[in-house]
């Protein structure tokens, strides 16, 4: 089972994949939104493994 965690554009809820007779897709588990797996695909987030830089904050003595 492929799992994309918060990856339903309505809900932000987790998309569960689907094997039907002819075709595959991504149904949303909370809310029941369903997306062709194409267009799942594109939706998920890419991982680049470059972490952000947080700015440090001078504490006031």
């Amino acid at each position: 089972m492929h799992l994309l965690t918060k990856g339903c554009p309505r809900c932000q809820g987790d998309m569960s994949r689907v094997n039907d007779v002819g075709e595959t897709y991504y149904s949303c588990v909370q809310c029941g939104h369903t997306m062709p797996e194409a267009s799942a695909r594109r939706a998920e987030p890419r991982r680049s493994g470059i972490v952000p830089a947080v700015p440090m904050v001078a504490r006031a003595a």
